[in-house]
């Protein structure tokens, strides 16, 4: 006969266990010194499972509202004597399982599962087995679970408590893994702190360690505002008072951390914080907990009712809901903790890590609770061993000459009739390079320049570059990159400022406007006589150390740009670790595509000639690299993280087959740009270089050899003769996980800023961990990882990073804010890629044009630091402190297009709204008018060769880049589709860029030519 049990209703917090899966074990253990009754102890237990129905329930899935309902087992069927497996649904649901000792003593676990007992169940079901075998039957009337479940279903009528929504601090090296690993422990020290816990209330300890906790992950999580799950009792009234069942639930706490509050003050904010979670510790009908939400739970044993003879000397802790928690249990008079964590989703290292620092925050706030709880010293003895470990591992030891020009020298020598350079005109050996800027040297020297001097070059990078660059150098001067590209104010700022009185360039490129910026002398390569100059025997310089290598010209807040002086020992130490670090020799190929005043080039463009490699410069912008890569076997490869998403998708793998090491460096890179690489290219060296212009290229690296699991890859260690610290505010160093500023010392910090010393001093300070050296403070803010590696965070001021070059807005908003119709300016970096949009406020009487503004800025500025739009607005909002609030700045597409007349008439035609919402989702605008320009919005050739592509996908092959530059406006390329595919019916089709038949190097210069004079005409230029 089948036995019908009756069913009851179930609470929030069974219906909960019954969801996440299968029952957890969970276990009590008694110690007993004195000699051991087994039938009285097993009496003792099966009385404990007769006046608790919560140990004789199971949970069933049920047609009912709530999905499941629970059955009372009888007793005999409820629980087993020794050992044996429990069943969730048929029982035993309790095992008593005694261990014997040979002195007559023993020790009895009871184990159940955590749907029938929670830790306080545990607790009083081991008390009362050792109550029962030392003859103390308890006779009081317990609540019975299922009666609770009935009146939290009543409770559920009754208004909700005020509540605010709920969200988790970030947590610390959290990575996007798996859960498939076993859960790990890891203790916290708390020597020297131990009798301090041990001897506070249960309260005080709860809210003491919740301080600390939440603490450390405001720290860690650069905010002020806490939630943790916190485990709750769940035992509202006396009347729960030793009842059993699961009651106990995680409640969230939200703790306050203000950036100067003490521990004291952090403590009662803590208590405040249960206190007032506590008002949903009976609802069924509390808010879902967010499931990354940090936990804590607290066992306390030290409270047990004592039984002559019995102690409780442990009781299971149910794991936390999210993936981490601090798990805290006190026996008598130790109090134990340990940060309990699921280890798949986060950094290898973690565990240890947040253990002993928490250790450190609990120390302070126990030994200073009048302190700020932010002054806890988290710079452990671990961190500095962990960082001293890092420094002391052996890195690529430069060798060979120190300088660049003993570099070349050495590779002459081994082989002068190795190609050396080569770019559309010609090329250049080892031997005739040396020759070739041999002479020009000469040529320098009878025009006057010498040692200390400073030589701009206004020249593509290719031949005559490396020509110029290496006679300067010869001749003990520093060479001056001028971009051809630049508008004319600027080159003739800049050439002003720096106090350059040569020029070296030819025609062609000083016909573009050159000439006005050069007050001087000008050396014209493609003219002069400098090829019949004959070097005088040791008339050349061997430059030192600290001599000037070259000046490079970077964005200025205050709209001026800023020259940083860098020297030869730096430039030296940075390419002779390359040479080694990017796996440079003589069958090295390398790509230069950047021009010469953007830093990537010393990377591209000079670290090849170190080793006896060859150099193939070419054409800039994407068009350019993908022709580069199809016409040589490349094997070294710089690029920005710009350049990484265009190039996945517009060159093919075959024509990556070469590379050995591709370098990318220029701004923040992320896993999504990197990780169509790891497939294109899998037997390539994938380097992330961090490094201001201010310390040579590239001070910190990262192999990326596969995904940390982390959105941003990490910018790694420190390259050879370099020191990096994070500081906080207050110049203290920070421990792992901590934001703090990145400060770089070494060989490759540069001089300063030229003519610059306020400047310079602000920013080159005095190292305070080696007296008489000095520190670049970078503004950038990163923290360390478990592994010693460094991550990008952002940075402390208004600096950011378009395209690979590093852009003060203040720059920006300043030349913007000159203009006779602003009132006010403000600049701002919105979408993906990062986009410059302006915003202006009218001057009185004035109403300023947008396309008028950035012809005015064109004007003035590189292109790259020409928004994509420019933006009218009533005011500009500001923070409370009377700051640009740039997160509450209209969205610039909208209210740039909106403007025109004809913004919203793509419409009229299917065609042209498919064009326009291609345009739109591409420039990063909400509308796009028929008549709108590509390049007014803001086009460049990133963006050029990415429309392109998003067209073809669309439309067809027949769609190229010269097809947009032909037919800038959605209308006129509407038109030539139209015409070109037959019918607006046609089907699309794919053909990724790299199928397009290669342009012959006259219609590349074609293409380049009239996309350059497209973009000008509308204020703006393509590269």
């Amino acid at each position: 006969m089948t036995e019908t049990l009756p069913a009851y209703r179930t609470s929030r917090q069974q219906r909960d266990r019954f969801a996440a899966g299968p029952p957890r074990p969970v276990s009590a253990r008694i110690t007993i010194d004195g000699p051991v009754d087994a039938a009285r102890l097993r009496a003792a237990v099966a009385a404990v499972v007769e006046r608790h129905e919560a140990v004789r329930t199971v949970l069933l899935s049920a047609a009912v509202p709530d999905g499941v309902v629970q059955q009372i087992l009888p007793t005999a069927r409820a629980w087993a004597w020794g050992e044996g497996p429990l069943d969730a649904e048929r029982g035993p649901l309790l095992r008593a399982v005694l261990t014997p000792a040979a002195t007559g003593a023993g020790e009895l676990v009871l184990t159940t599962y955590d749907r029938n007992a929670d830790p306080a169940s545990l607790v009083t079901l081991a008390g009362e087995v050792a109550c029962g075998h030392a003859g103390q039957v308890p006779t009081d009337e317990v609540v019975q679970y299922p009666q609770y479940a009935q009146w939290q279903h009543d409770l559920a009528h009754e208004p909700l408590p005020p509540t605010e929504p709920v969200s988790g601090p970030p947590l610390p090296f959290a990575v996007d893994g798996e859960d498939d690993e076993p859960d790990q422990d890891h203790p916290v020290v708390v020597d020297g702190i131990e009798s301090a816990l041990a001897g506070l209330h249960r309260d005080d300890l709860g809210a003491t360690v919740l301080a600390a906790w939440a603490a450390l992950l405001a720290r860690l999580g650069d905010t002020t505002r806490v939630t943790v799950a916190v485990l709750g009792d769940g035992r509202a009234g006396a009347e729960l008072d030793g009842a059993v069942g699961p009651y106990a639930h995680h409640l969230p706490v939200t703790v306050p951390v203000p950036e100067q509050v003490s521990g004291g003050a952090l403590v009662a904010a803590g208590s405040a914080g249960v206190r007032a979670a506590r008002s949903w510790q009976d609802r069924s009908d509390a808010p879902e907990l967010p499931p990354d939400l940090p936990a804590l739970a607290l066992v306390d044993l030290a409270g047990t009712p004592p039984v002559a003879g019995h102690r409780v000397t442990g009781v299971s802790c149910p794991p936390p809901p999210g993936p981490i928690g601090l798990i805290v249990e006190r026996t008598g008079d130790a109090v134990a903790l340990r940060v309990h964590l699921r280890p798949g989703r986060f950094l290898p290292g973690t565990g240890p890590v947040l253990a002993d620092q928490l250790g450190a925050v609990l120390s302070h706030l126990l030994c200073a609770p009048d302190r700020p709880v932010g002054a806890a010293d988290l710079f452990t003895v671990r961190t500095r061993n962990l960082l001293d470990t890092v420094r002391a591992q052996p890195s690529e030891s430069p060798d060979g000459p120190a300088d660049i020009l003993g570099q070349l020298a050495e590779q002459v020598r081994r082989d002068p009739q190795r190609t050396a350079v080569g770019d559309a005109q010609r090329t250049l050996s080892y031997a005739q390079l040396d020759d070739e800027s041999m002479r020009l040297a000469a040529h320098l020297r009878g025009r006057g320049v010498g040692p200390g001097e400073l030589v701009a070059i206004c020249l593509e990078p290719g031949c005559d570059a490396l020509v110029a660059i290496v006679a300067v150098m010869r001749v003990g001067a520093a060479w001056l990159p001028v971009d051809p590209e630049w508008p004319v104010a600027r080159t003739r700022r800049v050439i002003r400022s720096s106090g350059s009185s040569v020029l070296v360039s030819t025609d062609r490129l000083l016909t573009a406007g050159a000439p006005a910026a050069a007050d001087g002398t000008v050396v014209r390569l493609d003219h002069d006589d400098w090829r019949e100059a004959v070097p005088a025997a040791g008339a050349l310089t061997v430059p030192d150390g600290s001599d000037l290598a070259y000046v490079m010209y970077t964005s200025g807040s205050t709209g001026t740009p800023k020259g940083v002086a860098v020297t030869h020992r730096g430039l030296g130490n940075y390419l002779r670790w390359a040479r080694q670090a990017y796996r440079l020799g003589p069958d090295t190929v390398s790509l230069a595509h950047s021009p010469l005043s953007f830093d990537l080039t010393v990377t591209s463009l000079l670290a090849p000639l170190t080793a006896g490699g060859r150099v193939h410069a070419g054409p800039g912008g994407v068009r350019g690299l993908v022709r580069g890569l199809a016409e040589q076997p490349v094997t070294l490869l710089k690029l920005t993280p710009a350049h990484l998403g265009l190039l996945s998708r517009a060159v093919p793998a075959e024509h990556l087959a070469a590379l050995r090491t591709v370098v990318v460096g220029g701004e923040a890179l992320t896993e999504a740009a990197v990780a169509p690489w790891r497939a294109l290219a899998p037997d390539a060296l994938l380097v992330n270089e961090y490094g201001p212009t201010e310390t040579v290229v590239g001070c910190c690296v990262h192999p990326s050899r596969r995904s940390t699991g982390r959105p941003s890859v990490p910018i790694g260690r420190p390259i050879a003769s370099t020191q990096v610290h994070l500081l906080d505010p207050a110049g203290r160093r920070v421990g792992l996980g901590c934001v703090g500023e990145l400060y770089v010392g070494g060989a490759g910090v540069a001089r300063g800023y030229h003519r610059a010393p306020d400047a310079t001093a602000e920013r080159f300070v005095p190292d305070p961990f080696d007296a008489g050296r000095r520190l670049y403070r970078t503004g950038d803010l990163a923290r360390y990882l478990p592994s010693g590696d460094l991550e990008y965070v952002g940075r402390t001021d208004d600096q950011v990073q378009i395209r690979g070059y590093r852009v003060e807005l203040g720059e920006v908003e300043s030349v913007l804010g000159r203009h006779p119709d602003v009132a006010e300016a403000a600049a701002t970096v919105r979408s993906d890629p990062p986009t410059l949009h302006g915003y202006v406020v009218a001057a009185p009487g004035a109403r300023p044009d947008p396309a008028e503004l950035r012809s005015f800025l064109a004007n003035r500025l590189p292109a790259y630091l020409v928004p994509a739009s420019v933006t009218v607005v009533a005011s500009l909002p500001t923070t409370a402190n009377g700051k640009v609030d740039r997160s509450r700045l209209p969205d610039p597409g909208g209210a740039t297009v909106e403007a025109r007349a004809d913004a919203h008439d793509a419409s009229a035609d299917t065609l042209e709204q498919r064009i326009a919402g291609i345009w739109a989702s591409t420039l990063g605008v909400t509308e796009v008018g028929l008549h709108d320009n590509f390049f007014d919005l803001g086009g460049h050739s990133f963006l050029l060769v990415e429309l392109a592509g998003r067209l073809r996908e669309e439309f067809g092959p027949a769609v190229t880049v010269l097809t947009v530059v032909e037919h800038p406006t959605v209308a006129s390329l509407a038109a030539a589709i139209g015409a070109r595919r037959g019918t607006p019916a046609d089907g699309p089709g794919r053909q990724p860029e790299a199928t397009i038949e290669p342009p012959t190097a006259d219609s590349r210069a074609d293409l380049r030519r009239r996309a350059q004079a497209a973009a000008r005409e509308r204020h703006g230029s393509t590269r």
